[in-house]
């Protein structure tokens, strides 16, 4: 895959919000959207129709699709070595997930699981049950995971093959 031209690719979520992203950073992370340019043969589209090229994300809003764009292309550019240092890549990956609440690590899990971004939903994992097993006294305010949730993120699971 080559790193010297950048293409962009237009994501278009379940809100009908399309979002741009390095095309090389996404195919990098994720098997989804690797497979969708492989399969149909859209490794060397022309630039008449790069701008009509839209891939739908339909299970992901764009709120949770840009913080995964934002993750993948931190991700992708550090793995190659253009940008970042792995110290400065776990400083950027700490600032990220202080910014989560539950709600938001279960919706990244569930848009990496349907992009098939291993690392993020590896990550997400990791950060979901540190979070759920800190200890009371560190967290006086620990929430209750809401019935909803979860039984919202099981029927996820259950109905993984429409993402």
């Amino acid at each position: 895959m080559s790193w010297n031209r950048s293409k962009v690719l237009r994501l278009k979520s379940k809100d009908d919000q399309v979002l741009e992203a390095d095309e090389n950073c996404m195919r990098a992370m994720s098997e989804v959207i690797d497979n969708t340019f492989t399969m149909r043969g859209t490794n060397n589209y022309s630039s008449e129709n790069e701008n009509n090229l839209v891939l739908l994300v339909e299970r992901v809003d764009s709120k949770t699709l840009a913080m995964v764009i934002e993750w993948c292309e931190n991700h992708a550019l550090s793995r190659h070595g253009k940008c970042t240092t792995p110290e400065q890549l776990e400083a950027w990956d700490a600032e990220f997930i202080k910014g989560l609440n539950l709600y938001l690590m279960f919706d990244l899990s569930w848009a990496a699981r349907c992009l098939r971004i291993k690392e993020l939903r590896d990550h997400m994992t990791k950060t979901r049950i540190e979070f759920l097993t800190r200890p009371k006294e560190v967290v006086p305010d620990l929430p209750k995971i809401p019935y909803e949730l979860i039984t919202k993120y099981r029927l996820r699971q259950s109905n993984s093959f429409l993402c």
